[in-house]
């Protein structure tokens, strides 16, 4: 199909871009697989994951168990919480200590069930370090020293500056991400050292949080000491004594991921304009198919003193391959119903194809060579011929009716749901089970063999595909009424069984005579002849 295609074609696209979303972020993620044993494994870990444990060689990681990567100890507190998520199938947040290059760290574990018919088939793990976080809250209680444990642990850049926007202090983790060394920018106006750009915004932030009292944002583009061009976020907090805490974070990465995003968001809208096209195509598509359909079924039914037809076909909303024809010959009655594969103009295809290939047997052959059994065989050996996919089937009822002796001869394949015939008041099942006509087995399993019966005026067939005993309202299925109501109306003539069956369906169907599928059947009587 046209939308799988597409998919298919764009799978390694669409890897790339998990991978770099994966790679953008920066706590550690993991993804771990389980065996038939219930035994964990490691299937992926994100570039993270890597440079915060020091592993340099995934092979010590991927297809690992916990136990292998680490000590006895840890991996098995390790399986102790993988085992949690598996039987709970809830998410698990909890902290733990790991030892990673000789140095313990503390993490913030998450970890995510990924639950397919009710077992948890993968686990994802999401691990932060929050080792810095855990040394400043215990230097906040441990050290009378406040202020400096806290611009110690913070990775931001904090400068304090005056109203007139000197600088007092700076703290920067890494100087290298400063504009200007330090020790050349203290006691010097942001005017003597920073672009005029960046000087106007920073100025009219400050001015603004001095006049307001509260704290002001900017943003900004700057080349740091090492020659990158990053993006920063300054935010800006008056204090009480006319000067300003800007506190200033690196956003570039940020920056980055918002353009991935706006670019994978456009792209995102470009394919559901082509998707939309493409729909507009299918249901051009399902019009073409709808009308080749309605082209193909009989137009009416023959009108004959021994027989009467009369037939009901009303398609679901997405259109099936229900079909029947009635072939009149000399001697002999010839009538089916098929239910093919597919849908829209696939199914209207196989349909022609079905109608073409009976109509030339019939054509083709001696009147008293028609049987069911060579019609099927016929229209097997040329389906075999045919380019259709393994996947494509066909499920036929055939009958041919002797109108001399009134002997039918009957064979059917595919369908699970039986004829009904009413003779002699009695109601009985006409045989029509096993394999549809297929390439996906050999032909030559597939039973063809037929049976007969004599018919006596009066008797009533019925011949339905299962769009009408599968339908199902209030957890039931229409199956379970449709003997009763056609055996109570089997003495009318088949137009008026046809109206009593409809009426009744749409009764059962809330008020509608449109199935979940094709709602199609034929009926076929014998006439009862008034003799002097």
């Amino acid at each position: 199909m046209p939308l799988q295609k597409y998919l298919i074609d764009n799978l390694g696209d669409l890897s790339i871009l998990f991978e770099g979303i994966m790679n953008s972020i920066h706590d550690a993620v993991f993804l771990i697989s389980i065996d038939d044993n219930n035994n964990f494994f490691y299937e992926y870990v994100n570039e993270a994951y890597k440079k915060q444990t020091g592993i340099k060689d995934i092979d010590q990681v991927i297809g690992k168990t916990p136990v292998e990567v680490f000590d006895k100890k840890t991996g098995g507190l390790q399986v102790s919480k993988y085992q949690e998520c598996f039987k709970t199938k809830k998410e698990l947040n909890y902290q733990e200590s790991i030892n990673f290059k000789e140095d313990d760290k503390t993490w913030l574990t998450t970890l995510f069930p990924i639950v397919k018919n009710d077992k948890v088939v993968k686990i994802i793990g999401a691990s932060k370090d929050i080792s810095k976080r855990k040394e400043v809250e215990s230097a906040l209680v441990q050290s009378e020293k406040f202020s400096n444990t806290i611009m110690s642990a913070i990775p931001d850049i904090i400068v304090r500056l005056n109203r007139d926007g000197k600088f007092l202090d700076i703290n920067a983790p890494d100087e290298l991400m400063l504009y200007i060394a330090e020790e050349n920018a203290i006691g010097k106006n942001i005017s003597e050292t920073l672009p005029r750009e960046v000087v106007d915004r920073v100025c009219y932030s400050m001015e603004e949080a001095i006049a307001t009292g509260k704290m002001q944002r900017t943003e900004y583009k700057l080349a740091i000491l090492n020659g990158e061009e990053r993006y920063f976020e300054a935010r800006l907090v008056p204090t009480n004594n006319d000067e300003v805490i800007s506190i200033i974070r690196d956003i570039t990465e940020n920056k980055e991921n918002q353009e991935k995003i706006n670019q994978y968001t456009a792209e995102v809208e470009l394919k559901n304009l082509e998707l939309e096209n493409l729909y507009n195509k299918l249901d051009e598509e399902l019009q073409k198919a709808k009308q080749i359909h309605e082209r193909i079924l009989p137009e009416s039914l023959p009108e004959l003193e021994q027989v009467s037809f009369g037939a009901h076909h009303y398609p679901a909303e997405r259109l099936g391959g229900d079909f029947y024809d009635v072939m009149e010959l000399d001697e002999k009655i010839v009538f089916y119903l098929s239910d093919v594969t597919g849908h829209s103009l696939e199914g209207a295809m196989m349909s022609v194809f079905v109608k073409n290939t009976i109509q030339n047997y019939v054509n083709l052959v001696e009147e008293k060579e028609i049987t069911p059994e060579k019609v099927l065989k016929y229209l097997s050996d040329q389906f075999g011929k045919e380019n259709y996919p393994d996947d494509y089937f066909i499920c036929i009822f055939v009958a041919v009716l002797d109108l001399n002796t009134l002997e039918l001869t009957y064979s059917g394949v595919g369908f699970q749901t039986p004829p009904l015939l009413v003779i002699d008041e009695k109601l009985k099942e006409l045989k029509s089970q096993g394999l549809p006509i297929s390439k996906a087995y050999p032909a030559d399993i597939i039973d063809f063999g037929e049976s007969s019966c004599t018919l006596t005026e009066g008797a009533t067939l019925l011949i339905y595909t299962d769009g009408l005993t599968e339908q199902e309202n209030m957890g039931k299925v229409y199956d379970e009424r449709l003997r009763s109501v056609f055996y109570d109306y089997c003495y009318l003539s088949p137009e008026f069984i046809v109206e009593f069956l409809n009426e009744d369906f749409r009764r059962f169907n809330g008020g509608s005579l449109q199935g979940n599928d094709d709602i199609t059947f034929l009926v076929m009587q014998i006439n009862t002849l008034n003799t002097l």
